[in-house]
C-alpha cells in the first residue's frame, strides 16, 4: 500500500519544500484592475471577508453598506433571484 505526501500549492513555487520559505504580503490592498469592466459582485468581494481573506474595495461594515444604500451613498444591488443581490462592477468603480 502507498502512502501518498501531503502537498500544499506552496510546495511547487521556486523548488520550496516548506510554507515558511514562501511570505505573502503582511497587507493585501484591492487590485481593482483585476475586476471586469462588466458584470457583478456580491457583497463580500465589495466590503470585503477576513475569514475568506477578501480583500476589501469598499472597507465598511454590513450595517454601513446597509445605511449608505438608503441614504444614497452606496448604489442599490441588483436581485438576481429571490436571495441573491449584487452589485454593478460600473456602479462600484464610479
Amino acid at each position: 500500500m502507498k502512502k501518498y505526501e501531503k502537498t500544499s500549492c506552496c510546495d511547487a513555487v521556486e523548488g520550496s519544500k516548506n510554507r515558511e520559505s514562501v511570505s505573502a504580503p503582511a497587507t493585501t490592498k484591492p487590485a481593482l484592475h483585476h475586476l471586469p469592466p462588466t458584470g457583478f459582485l456580491r457583497l463580500p468581494k465589495i466590503i470585503g471577508d477576513s475569514k475568506r481573506g477578501i480583500p476589501a474595495i469598499i472597507p465598511v461594515s454590513k450595517s454601513t453598506w446597509f445605511e449608505g444604500i438608503k441614504t444614497g451613498r452606496y448604489p442599490a444591488g441588483v436581485k438576481l433571484s429571490e436571495r441573491c443581490t449584487a452589485w454593478r462592477v460600473s456602479d462600484i468603480l464610479a
